[in-house]
């Protein structure tokens, strides 16, 4: 069995995040649109189950700095504006942790500091309240998963 390379490049670790976010999106019910290129200020317009829409950047920690996870949370070199999103996910991987930040929420140096191992910090209140987005306080709470079916010969073993 061959060894998954680690995920090393900034891009490869920020791709993993929105993949995630997508995944927790739709199993939460809601619609996922990725917009063309990459000169938008989000990554994705999610439409909740009401007809409401967001813009949402996904950012990804990785590493711990200071036993704290800081996350960048900008737009080039500047922090968000009302005009650029409404909605920042946090993914901090080694954790499955989620925040779902309003922009509001994001500190004017736009780098937020998130401890999930120790269950505090300034935005645990933000940790898993994916009801900003779905207006369903249930879904703070609701555990959702994937299941896959895969077989080896390329057959799911559905009828045709």
């Amino acid at each position: 069995m061959r060894k998954r390379p680690p995920l090393t490049h900034v891009k490869d670790k920020g791709e993993w995040g929105e993949i995630a976010f997508q995944a927790k999106a739709l199993a939460l019910g809601l619609s996922v649109s990725k917009p063309n290129g990459e000169n938008q200020p989000f990554d994705f317009i999610v439409t909740n189950g009401n007809g409401k829409m967001f813009r949402v950047q996904v950012k990804t920690g990785f590493c711990v700095t200071n036993n704290a996870y800081p996350v960048r949370c900008m737009r080039h070199d500047r922090p968000y504006g009302a005009n650029d999103l409404d909605i920042v996910a946090v993914y901090i991987a080694p954790h499955d942790a989620w925040y779902i930040l309003p922009r509001k929420a994001i500190p004017p140096n736009g780098f937020p500091r998130f401890y999930p191992h120790k269950g505090q910090g300034a935005y645990e209140q933000y940790r898993n309240r994916w009801s900003l987005i779905t207006g369903d306080p249930l879904d703070d709470v609701r555990e959702v998963g994937l299941t896959i079916h895969a077989a080896a010969d390329g057959k799911s073993g559905d009828p045709a």
